[in-house]
């Protein structure tokens, strides 16, 4: 599978418009193969809105990467629940996107995980990143990508809209459509 294509079926609804980032890991030779492949991204998309940060180095040549919307994280991000949700966590709200984005990828590193309030960022609804975290994963009403504590109709819902978007981008790109003209198509 090609890069484009893996950012197609992982990034979709980002590129898309519809949900503010996603987390995707790229396989490479080396790591610096791998940041210059992000590189070539951010050239071809940041144009679009799009922008590429490794947030984490993996094992075998891997790296994680955050692909996001940034006006669209931002206005996620900077909603009141949100805000006030990742300011208590610690995150420097009051310096701006690029601080959170990096305490972001400090946490990462630091942990060696994913931060359970990785779900802010993901545009998943905040009843179910706080459920997550209050739960430590469990009693969850259901789940999709992601496990539902709030309420389930509208987090179902959001899942759906993410999918099919998806699976409509993959159609687009398999037909010949390139990642820069599914950003222009949202």
């Amino acid at each position: 599978m090609s890069y484009d294509e893996l950012i197609v079926r992982h990034c979709s609804a980002t590129l898309a418009g519809i949900k503010p980032s996603n987390l995707v890991t790229l396989t490479c030779g080396s790591f610096e193969e791998a940041d210059a492949k992000i590189c070539v991204f951010n050239q071809l998309l940041n144009c679009e809105g799009v922008y590429f940060k490794r947030i984490n180095f993996l094992r075998n040549s891997r790296v994680l990467v955050f692909v996001y919307n940034k006006s669209n994280l931002k206005d996620h991000i900077f909603q009141n629940e949100e805000y006030r949700f990742l300011d208590e966590m610690g995150y420097p709200v009051s310096f701006g996107l690029d601080a959170i984005i990096d305490e972001l990828q400090h946490r990462f590193l630091e942990i060696g995980s994913v931060p359970h309030e990785i779900g802010v960022f993901l545009g998943y609804p905040i009843s179910d990143v706080k459920g997550f975290i209050e739960n430590n994963g469990c009693n969850f009403k259901c789940a999709c990508r992601w496990k539902i504590y709030g309420d389930e109709q509208y987090s179902l819902g959001l899942c759906q809209k993410y999918c099919e978007c998806e699976k409509k981008c993959l159609a687009k790109f398999k037909n010949g459509t390139s990642l820069r003209q599914l950003c222009r198509q949202a």
